[in-house]
């Protein structure tokens, strides 16, 4: 054993064992980097087709709430016109109402009821 580690130190052999680790040790942290890259591209693009989904989700529901206020508005338009029909009829009755008192209590005056 001696021999043969005086062979390699007198040779140069500890260099070619030390280049051939630090090659073994790039070639491994190469591997090791590629394949955190690989993961971390998939990664983002997972992220991406997510957000991507979430924008399509909140863009409906966006338009959904968009076409339900709409509605509510043309509900409301709606009311507003009834009650505003409703009014004007009140009006209008209370109108002849009076007018049918007044006759009554003229009438009733006059003893003609």
């Amino acid at each position: 054993m001696e021999v043969f580690l005086e062979s390699l130190e007198s040779h140069g052999g500890y260099a070619i064992i030390a280049g051939g680790v630090l090659a073994a040790v790039f070639w491994l942290a190469r591997d090791v980097i590629r394949g955190a890259i690989q993961r971390n591209q998939e990664r983002e693009a997972e992220m991406a087709r997510r957000f991507d989904e979430q924008i399509e989700r909140e863009r409906a529901d966006r338009a959904a709430l968009e076409t339900m206020t709409d509605r509510v508005i043309a509900a409301l338009d709606g009311n507003t016109r009834v009650i505003a029909t409703v009014i004007e009829v009140s009006r209008e009755t209370n109108r002849r109402l009076e007018a049918i008192d007044r006759h009554l209590e003229r009438s009733a005056k006059h003893g003609q009821i």
